[in-house]
C-alpha cells in the first residue's frame, strides 16, 4: 500500500515539473515576442515622427 502512494507522489512530482517547465517556456516566449513587438512599434513611431 505504501509503495503505491509513493509512486503516485513521484508521478505527481514529475507532472508538476513538466507543467512548470512548459509554463515557464510559454512565459519566456511571450516576453520575447512582446519585446520584439514593442521595439517594432517604437521604430515605427520614430519613423513617423522623426
Amino acid at each position: 500500500m505504501q509503495d503505491s502512494s509513493e509512486s503516485k507522489k513521484e508521478g505527481m512530482d514529475r507532472l508538476e515539473l513538466v507543467a512548470l517547465g512548459t509554463s515557464s517556456t510559454v512565459i519566456v516566449v511571450a516576453l520575447i515576442y512582446w519585446v520584439i513587438q514593442v521595439s517594432g512599434v517604437l521604430e515605427m513611431l520614430e519613423m513617423a515622427y522623426g
